[in-house]
């Protein structure tokens, strides 16, 4: 059963923190993805590349925790797959996420939904 979320609902957007393997933190720099499920990010002071979603996740830090509301995608174990979910809340003293569909969720498991 799914928990329900008070908060509105948003995907990642412009101004968002995420992580990227081969660069770390990035700042997002787009309103959304693109229709190629690729998300504008700057990566230094002054480079602003393309990366899909599928290499994106979330970051560990409750300073630039998503918000709850936001529209994730996450890697279930269970089921094998990436599946829909929603943020509830991020947990400080573990740095993972609760979502509508799994409470302390890896942030390695949650990336932005396209």
């Amino acid at each position: 059963r799914r928990a329900t979320c008070a908060s509105p609902a948003r995907w990642v957007a412009k101004g968002d923190v995420c992580i990227v393997p081969e660069h770390g933190m990035v700042v997002v720099d787009s309103a959304g993805a693109s229709r190629d499920g690729t998300y504008a990010v700057r990566v230094g002071d002054h480079q602003r590349i393309q990366v899909s979603v599928e290499v994106m996740r979330a970051p560990r830090e409750s300073k630039w925790a998503w918000p709850p509301g936001t529209k994730v995608s996450y890697l279930s174990a269970s089921i094998g797959s990436w599946i829909d979910a929603t943020v509830m809340s991020f947990n400080p003293s573990t740095s993972t996420y609760n979502l509508d569909v799994r409470q302390e969720a890896n942030p390695d498991n949650v990336r932005p939904r396209c």
